[in-house]
C-alpha cells in the first residue's frame, strides 16, 4: 500500500472482513514505516496454510483490523483524543514484532541460545522496535511511552496517560474480548471456517455492551453482553482445538524447527540482531533461503519439503493446545451480573 503521511484526510481502504474502513492520518504515518509494510510479507497463520490453502491473510491485514476495531470503540467510549490516539496505535502495533511464519517462528529458534537472547518474544521485539527503530519512534511520537505502557500494562517514565487507563487501554486490546482478539477470531474463521458462528454482528454487540470505570482502571461488559462473549470464547475454543492444531500444520512447523537446527538459524540471527535489516525478515527469506547454496544441505533439505508441500504424516495435533485454548485473560476485566 502506498501512502503519503502527510495527507491530511483518513485513508480509506476496503478490507476483507470489515469492507470499507478509514485509516486516520496520524495511523498512516506508521503503517508507512517499512517495518510496518514488512506485516504484509508475514502470514497471519504461519502454516497452516498447508492445511487450510485459503488462509493466506497477512499481519498486515490483521493489524489494521484490530485498529478498525479500536477506532470504533475508542469512539463509542467517548475517550479523549489523546487516549483514542494511544489506543488506535497500540492496537495497530501490537503485532510489529512478529517474525516469519508468526508464532511457529518462536517455537522454531527455541533451543537457540543465541536467538532467544536476541528474540525473546514478539511481544518483547515490538517494544525494541519502537524504542530502537528512528523511523517508527518518530511515526507515533509523542505518543511512543504511552503506547509501550499500554502494552506491558504499566506506566513507563513518560507516559501522558494515568495508571487507571493504562489498565483499561491494555485490557481493550488483550483481554478476553479486547479487539486483538475480536479480530483474529473473526478473520481467521472467515478463511478456515465456512460454517462459522461468529459474525460481524456479534462483533458489533461486544462492542456496544463494553464499557470503561476509569475510578477502578477497569473495562466493564454489561449482562446484556455476556451471550456474545461466550459466543466469541466457544468459537476461540473451536479455533484452537481443530484449526490451529492441525497436525499437517504442527508437522510443517516441525520443517522449519529442524531447518533452523541445521543452520537456518545462522542466516536469520544477523537479521535479528540489526533492526535496519530486520524489514528483510518474512516469509519470503525464509523460502529463498531453500535455494541458497551457502545454506547446508541439512537446513535446505526440510525447508524444500516445506515448500513444496512434502509434509510427513503425524497423529497427534489437535490435543497440543486443547487446554490453551480455556485460558481466559481478565485482568482489569469486570462482568455486570
Amino acid at each position: 500500500m502506498a501512502a503519503d503521511p502527510s495527507e491530511a484526510t483518513p485513508r480509506r481502504i476496503n478490507d476483507q472482513v470489515y469492507g470499507m474502513i478509514d485509516i486516520p492520518p496520524y495511523a498512516m504515518r506508521a503503517v508507512a514505516t517499512k517495518q510496518f509494510q514488512r506485516l504484509h510479507r508475514v502470514r497471519q497463520l504461519g502454516n497452516l496454510i498447508r492445511a487450510w490453502p485459503n488462509a493466506v491473510h497477512t499481519r498486515f491485514s490483521h493489524s489494521i483490523g484490530t485498529m478498525h476495531l479500536a477506532d470504533d470503540i475508542g469512539g463509542r467510549l467517548k475517550l479523549t483524543t489523546n487516549e483514542h490516539r494511544v489506543f488506535v496505535l497500540a492496537a495497530l502495533l501490537h503485532d510489529v514484532g512478529h517474525g516469519p511464519y508468526s508464532h511457529a517462528f518462536e517455537s522454531a529458534i527455541r533451543g537457540n541460545e543465541r536467538l532467544e537472547r536476541e528474540f525473546k518474544s514478539h511481544d518483547d521485539y515490538r517494544c525494541r522496535l519502537l524504542i530502537e527503530d528512528a523511523e517508527l519512534s518518530a511515526a507515533v511520537a509523542p505518543h511512543r511511552d504511552a503506547i509501550l505502557s499500554v502494552w506491558n500494562d504499566r506506566v513507563e517514565r513518560d507516559c501522558e496517560l494515568s495508571a487507571n487507563m493504562v489498565h483499561i487501554l491494555h485490557a481493550l486490546i488483550a483481554g478476553c474480548a479486547g479487539v486483538d482478539r475480536l479480530d483474529y477470531i473473526l478473520r481467521d474463521m472467515t478463511w478456515t471456517t465456512p460454517q462459522r458462528r461468529i459474525d460481524r454482528t456479534c462483533i458489533q454487540s461486544i462492542i456496544r455492551e463494553t464499557k470503561i470505570d476509569r475510578d477502578r482502571g477497569v473495562v466493564v461488559y454489561t449482562a446484556d453482553g455476556h451471550h456474545f462473549i461466550k459466543q466469541l470464547l466457544a468459537e476461540r475454543e473451536y479455533l484452537y482445538c481443530e484449526v490451529y492444531t492441525h497436525a499437517r500444520a504442527i508437522s510443517a512447523d516441525r520443517l522449519l524447527a529442524e531447518a533452523m537446527r541445521e543452520g537456518l538459524a545462522d542466516k536469520v540471527c544477523p537479521l535479528v540482531a540489526s533492526l535496519d535489516r530486520f524489514i528483510q525478515l518474512d516469509d519470503t527469506f525464509v523460502v529463498q533461503q531453500a535455494f541458497n547454496p551457502d545454506l547446508p544441505a541439512e537446513a535446505r533439505a526440510p525447508l524444500l519439503r516445506l515448500i513444496n508441500g512434502r509434509i510427513p504424516r503425524v497423529e497427534e495435533g489437535r490435543k497440543r493446545a486443547a487446554d490453551k485454548c480455556l485460558e481466559l485473560d481478565v485482568v482489569h476485566c469486570v462482568f455486570e451480573e
